[in-house]
């Protein structure tokens, strides 16, 4: 089994996806569903995905968690909404 998982390990992909790549309108979805299934050929089975958060994402939740230190905070809607926007272009139900 010790012998299974080292190979196993050993042939396992992680892509990690960045902001610039995903922005807040989706557009980059197409090349890394491409990047995706060209690891997965190349592999025989799918790798790990890591994604950073969409362009503009990071900025807006540092705001959010300055606005909480001064004891001013500020809705987390619109960051909920990039990612609802996201799904809503790219993911059929």
């Amino acid at each position: 089994m010790i012998q299974e998982e080292k190979t196993l390990k050993n042939k396992i992909s992680v892509a990690k996806f960045g902001g610039s790549l995903l922005d807040s309108e989706g557009r980059g979805i197409a090349k890394i569903l491409k990047r995706i299934k060209e690891l997965a050929a190349k592999d025989g089975f799918g790798p790990v995905v890591v994604f950073s958060a969409p362009t503009g994402c990071t900025d807006a939740v540092l705001r959010i968690g300055e606005s909480y230190a001064e004891s001013s905070p500020i809705g987390v809607e619109a960051v909920f909404k990039i990612y609802e926007h996201i799904a809503e272009q790219h993911v059929r139900s």
